[in-house]
């Protein structure tokens, strides 16, 4: 906003118009409407760029709307006139901070020495006018509510220094002159800045729409009656597998799919298993009919990524099944255990007499049973959900280390090797026999599926808020439909074994609040147990 006069100009004339009150309220609206108009197409423009291109953008539009305002005088009085240059110096520091602020400055400020029609003095005024913008954006979104009654003393203020950039001028204005120029300035900046207010709201709704999308494990897309997307949110763009997914279960090969459902009135919700670059993922699909914009149907179809919570969920059903096995063998176990004592007994007793001596063999044979039977009954029983645990601030490190060499024995004897890598994890709230039961589990189903020759290798680590331990094997993997039942009691491949050594791995790492994740492949098969880490204890 420059106030200055001219010394050629017997009559201030915009487009040929002698100044009056009606050619000063054109140049106003037409200077404030092109603000607006360059500030939505900005808007426009900055919502299909990348990011990082914003500021400059803004920049350029800044620019271009203050070449436009600098030739688009306002009349006040005999020959004095003022534009709206420096308001868009302001609008673009608080829009876009000081990067917008320089590139509309050199735009603004290099056309305005150009024409030979701006001062070295207000060439850096119009930087300043910028900076105080760029200060003023510090205070949104508060400044959204401040009363009109504090802009027009702010603007009087800028009234002021603008007022005092040509001391002449200044001396010649009459009170009514002045009044005009502070009305002009104070309706600019509001009406502008109210606008810009405005634009800036539905921008972020959308920044933080598309922002939130880009974060989650939401989709979102909206299909034509043929099938053809108008929207899709950055996610679903970039993962082709899923889209085309979305695209078979809404428009089958033949039928209107989102005439039919909304002629129905229905809305589609089911889970669809889909293959990606990251794996076999799960997600949940609801789709309705929707009206578009121009009057025919398409199809809304949001689709959130469930994968992890299924796996939440199959982990419960899991420990479920474990603490019901444990529960009843608790409730049975002293009646079992009874009887099965006194028959162990009279076993050992029938064996010392000679009549049965040549039934050595069969006596030593029912008493290993026996024995099983009570492995067994011990394994149920640990799998209880509340079976007493003696939990203390440990490493997990010095639980592995404890147990390797017995690992070791075991790798030797079946000519297989071990490796063991422990990385810097902080300490957990462990139950000591507990872990080293689920290590020594976990490592020996390993080892037993693997040929001569393999590696096992045992790692931890910390993961962010959790220390993670690996247990890894060279094995041919496990089939589909072993990894589907996997951690169910009594399930096992293997001659001579209960099929409780899982399902006890998965209990134990439920009582102390991990979880248990499992990858597999024809190259092996790898055990993630996953801790959680809060915090407050030390580093080994």
């Amino acid at each position: 906003m420059v106030v200055y006069s001219s010394g050629v100009m017997e009559h201030v004339e915009i487009w040929g118009i002698k100044m009056n009150w009606f050619s000063i309220v054109q140049a106003f609206v037409s200077s404030i409407l092109f603000v607006i108009v360059f500030g939505a197409a900005g808007g426009f423009i900055v919502l299909y760029c990348p990011r990082k291109f914003a500021v400059w953008i803004w920049g350029l539009i800044f620019g271009l709307t203050a070449i436009f305002v600098f030739n688009n005088k306002i009349g006040v009085g005999n020959r004095l006139f003022f534009d709206f240059t420096y308001l868009i110096m302001f609008l673009s520091g608080y829009w876009g901070g000081w990067m917008t602020v320089l590139v509309t400055g050199l735009i603004a400020g290099g056309y305005g020495l150009g024409q030979e029609t701006l001062s070295s003095y207000e060439f850096i005024l119009l930087f300043l006018f910028g900076l105080g913008g760029t200060v003023l954006r510090k205070f949104y979104p508060e400044i959204r509510k401040w009363p009109p009654g504090l802009w027009l003393g702010f603007t009087v203020i800028q009234a002021i220094v603008l007022l005092q950039i040509r001391w002449d001028n200044y001396r010649q204005m009459g009170p009514a002159q002045i009044s005009y120029v502070i009305l002009l300035i104070f309706l600019g900046f509001y009406l502008s800045l109210k606008f810009f207010f405005y634009v800036q709201e539905k921008l972020c709704r959308v920044f933080f729409l598309d922002e939130s999308l880009k974060k989650s494990n939401l989709y979102l897309a909206v299909f034509d009656d043929r099938g053809r997307p108008l929207f899709l949110s950055e996610n679903l763009k970039e993962n082709n597998s899923v889209k085309e997914a979305v695209k078979e279960q809404l428009f089958p090969e033949t039928g209107n799919f989102p005439l039919e459902i909304h002629r129905r009135g229905m809305h589609i919700n089911r889970e669809l298993n889909i293959l990606t670059v990251e794996g076999k993922r799960t997600l949940s699909l609801d789709a309705q009919a929707t009206a578009l914009p121009r009057g025919d149907m398409g199809v809304m179809a949001v689709l959130f990524d469930i994968t992890e919570r299924k796996q939440i969920e199959r982990d419960d059903l899991y420990l479920e099944r474990v603490n019901l096995v444990g529960e009843m063998a608790a409730g049975i176990a002293h009646e079992i255990r009874n009887p099965m004592t006194t028959i162990a007994g009279f076993l050992q007793f029938l064996k010392t007499k000679p009549e049965f001596k040549g039934y050595q063999n069969n006596f030593e044979l029912m008493l290993q049973e026996i024995k099983r039977i009570n492995l067994i009954i011990n394994d149920f029983l640990a799998c209880a959900r509340h079976k007493p645990v003696d939990f203390k601030v440990q490493n997990l490190n010095a639980i592995v280390a404890a147990v390797a060499p017995l690992i070791q024995v075991e790798a030797v004897f079946s000519n297989k090797y071990l490796k063991v890598e422990l990385g810097d994890i902080p300490d957990l709230t462990l139950d000591e026999n507990e872990i080293r039961e689920l290590i020594f589990n976990l490592a020996r189903n390993g080892l037993e599926a693997m040929e001569a020759g393999g590696n096992l290798t045992i790692k931890t680590f910390r993961d962010e808020g959790e220390v993670v331990l690996v247990i890894q094997d060279e094995g041919p993997g496990m089939a589909p439909e072993i990894m589907e039942k996997l951690g169910t009691p009594f399930l096992t491949t293997k001659d001579g074994r209960t099929g409780l050594g899982l399902a006890l791995c998965y209990s134990i790492a439920g009582r102390h609040n991990a979880t248990i994740r499992v990858e597999t492949s024809a190259s092996g098969t790898i055990f993630y147990v996953r801790f959680p880490f809060n915090g407050s204890y030390k580093f080994s």
